[in-house]
């Protein structure tokens, strides 16, 4: 992306994360952040085959009911967002939910800026 190297999903489309404690520091409240209330447009980044997918380091699967699972990094739900159409893009915090943040390679989030 123009930020510098985002972790994405197999299609390149952008992983974000919703970190509470950051994100209310911004004005958020807290409380609505650790709901399992996800805004529209978010999706849950899930194992192709839950079967096959094993946690290693940092990545680890949470059960989201129904035999469901959903990927995690660094104990955070990862999602992607519809608005992302081509690799790299970052439309799910620039003029969406401001509480979502992308993981940078370095394993550091950032917050998106900018319309």
């Amino acid at each position: 992306s123009d930020a510098g190297e985002l972790f994405t999903d197999g299609r390149g489309k952008t992983l974000y994360q919703r970190e509470a404690k950051r994100a209310a520091g911004l004005g958020f409240n807290e409380a609505d952040l650790q709901s399992d209330t996800v805004p529209r447009g978010f999706q849950p980044v899930t194992p192709e085959n839950t079967e096959d997918a094993k946690p290693v380091g940092n990545w680890a699967l949470v059960d989201i009911g129904g035999g469901k699972k959903q990927w995690a990094y660094k104990g955070l739900s990862l999602y992607t967002n519809d608005n992302d159409t081509a690799p790299g893009d970052l439309k799910g915090v620039r003029g969406t939910d401001r509480s979502f943040f992308t993981i940078m390679r370095s394993g550091e989030l950032m917050q998106g800026t900018g319309q």
